[in-house]
């Protein structure tokens, strides 16, 4: 849970379910942080319940993956896009703006 004093490994059974599909909570972070850095674009990592089934997975835009199944239960969802794309994105609709008023001038 985010917090000022939130943090650290999860309890519990979430925390068993991640050993045991995962070996450890470290690794778990470790394939969340790789699936989230080769997200190109604008897009989502989660780790989800399929059933009794952890998943980690990755989405691009807005897409979900209850989207792909309503029954699946989201854990946590990281909302990722690449900065330079989005700048990339704004210089050229500003470039285009631009030249389209030059031409209208």
């Amino acid at each position: 849970m985010l917090s000022p004093k939130g943090g650290g490994e999860p309890k519990g059974k979430l925390l068993s379910a991640i050993n045991e599909k995962f070996g450890s909570f470290k690794q778990f972070q470790e394939e969340f942080q790789k699936l989230s850095i080769g997200v190109f674009g604008s897009g989502w990592t989660w780790l989800f319940c399929k059933g009794s089934e952890l998943i980690l997975s990755t989405t691009q835009n807005q897409e979900s993956p209850i989207m792909q199944d309503p029954l699946n239960k989201i854990l946590l969802g990281l909302d990722v896009w690449e900065v330079d794309f989005y700048l990339l994105m704004i210089d050229l609709w500003i470039y285009g703006f631009i030249i389209s008023l030059k031409t209208k001038l």
